[in-house]
C-alpha cells in the first residue's frame, strides 16, 4: 500500500469514528415555544439509562463481552433495570410527557412546584415503570414486552420498537395517541438525568 492509499484509508477511518461518535451523542431540540397556558408535549428517549451500581457502566454492554459469563447474563438477556431521572419544570401550561427507552427502565419523575402534569406515556421494547407521578394522573404504556405497572393503562396495538420509537428522534407514532405537537425532544444512547424542557444554553 502506497502513502496515498494509506492516507486515504486513514481519513476514511477517522470519518467513520467521528460519525460513530456523533451517532451516540445526545440530542436536545426545542421545537417551539408555546403561548402561556397552551398545552405542551415533551418527549425523552434513551436506549438505556444509568446502570445499577453493581453493574459496570459503559456503552459496551455495561462492560460485558463474554455472553457465557454468569455476571453478564442479565445484561445480555435485557434483565438489568436501568434508571432515568426526569425533572419536569415547565409551568407554562398543562404537560403531556412521553418517556421512551429500549431496555428495562425505571423512570424517576420529579415535578417543580407549579407544574401541571396531565398525562404520561411510557414506551419501550422492554418493560417500563415509573415513580413520582401524582395520584390521579393518567399513565399510558406501550411496550413490546409486557410491563408490570398496576396503575398504567395499556395502549392498543402491536409494534416493533425500532420501527416506532427511537432515542434519536421523537416517535411518529405519538401522533396517534397525542394531538399536541411535540414541544421538545431530548434523546441519548445512555443517559440517566434529564431536565424537561431542556435548559437553554
Amino acid at each position: 500500500m502506497n502513502r496515498r492509499q494509506l492516507r486515504l484509508w486513514t481519513v476514511i477511518l477517522a470519518l467513520g469514528l467521528l460519525s460513530g461518535c456523533a451517532w451516540l451523542q445526545n440530542t436536545s431540540v426545542l421545537y417551539r415555544s408555546p403561548a402561556p397556558g397552551e398545552p405542551r408535549f415533551h418527549v425523552v428517549g434513551v436506549y438505556r439509562g444509568d446502570a445499577p451500581l453493581d453493574v459496570p457502566g459503559s456503552l459496551e454492554y455495561d462492560g460485558c463481552f463474554n455472553f457465557f459469563d454468569p455476571d453478564c447474563m442479565p445484561t445480555f438477556m435485557h434483565q438489568t433495570v436501568y434508571t432515568v431521572d426526569v425533572m419536569l419544570t415547565d409551568k407554562g401550561g398543562p404537560v403531556t410527557l412521553g418517556l421512551s427507552a429500549y431496555d428495562r427502565t425505571e423512570w424517576h419523575l420529579r415535578l417543580a412546584p407549579g407544574v401541571v402534569l396531565k398525562r404520561v406515556i411510557l414506551s419501550g421494547r422492554y418493560p417500563q415503570t415509573i415513580t413520582g407521578v401524582p395520584e390521579g394522573i393518567e399513565v399510558d404504556i406501550h411496550t413490546d414486552v409486557a410491563s408490570d405497572c398496576a396503575f398504567c393503562r395499556t395502549l392498543p396495538g402491536d409494534f416493533r420498537y425500532f420501527d416506532l420509537f427511537n432515542y434519536r428522534q421523537p416517535a411518529a407514532l405519538y401522533a396517534h395517541f397525542v394531538t399536541i405537537p411535540v414541544t421538545s425532544f431530548q434523546g441519548a444512547f445512555q443517559l440517566g438525568d434529564f431536565t424537561v424542557p431542556p435548559l437553554q444554553k
